[in-house]
C-alpha cells in the first residue's frame, strides 16, 4: 500500500496527492496509476446506450465507430489512447462512440460482442467491418480509412 507518506517521495507526488485527496484514501499503485490514468485519458467520444443507439448510429450516414469497452477491463484501458488518437484524427469524417457494456449489456449481446474491447464500423447504419481486442493505432487508421 501506497501511503501519503511514500507518495511524496515519487517523482509525481503532486498527481498522487490530487488523487489521494479526491478519493480521501490511499491505495495500491495499481489503484493508483488506474485512477491517474482514468484522469489523463477521459474519454472524449459520446457515450450512447440502448435507447439512442438506432438514432446515433444506425440512422446516421457516413462512417461511424463504437467502441464496446469496460472500465474494469485492463485491455480497455489500454486501447482508450489509440481510439480517442483516432477520433482525434478523424472527428470529421466519422463519428466515434462508446458504449459501456456494464450500463448496456443488451447491446452487447444484440451485436454480439463477445470481447472488450470491440471497435465496431458501421457505414450509412450498416457494420462493415469489426476489430476486437487490442490492435495498433495503424491497424485502426488503416481499418478507418479503408472504409471512408
Amino acid at each position: 500500500m501506497f501511503t501519503k507518506q511514500t507518495i511524496a517521495e515519487t517523482p509525481c507526488s503532486k498527481q498522487f496527492q490530487k488523487v489521494l485527496k479526491a478519493n480521501k484514501k490511499s491505495g495500491t499503485a495499481l489503484e493508483l496509476f488506474m485512477l491517474l490514468y482514468k484522469i489523463k485519458n477521459k474519454k472524449m467520444n459520446k457515450q450512447i446506450t440502448q435507447k439512442n443507439f438506432k438514432k446515433e448510429v444506425m440512422q446516421k450516414t457516413g462512417l461511424v465507430v463504437v467502441e464496446f469497452y469496460a472500465e474494469w477491463s485492463g485491455t480497455c484501458q489500454m486501447m482508450m489512447p489509440v481510439y480517442n488518437q483516432a477520433a482525434g484524427s478523424y472527428s470529421s469524417a466519422a463519428g466515434f462512440y462508446t458504449v459501456d457494456v456494464d450500463s448496456s449489456p443488451e447491446l452487447k449481446e444484440q451485436l454480439g460482442v463477445t470481447e472488450l474491447p470491440t471497435h465496431l464500423f458501421f457505414r450509412n447504419g450498416n457494420m462493415v467491418d469489426y476489430v476486437s481486442v487490442s490492435v495498433s493505432k495503424n491497424a485502426v487508421r488503416t481499418k478507418i480509412k479503408n472504409i471512408l
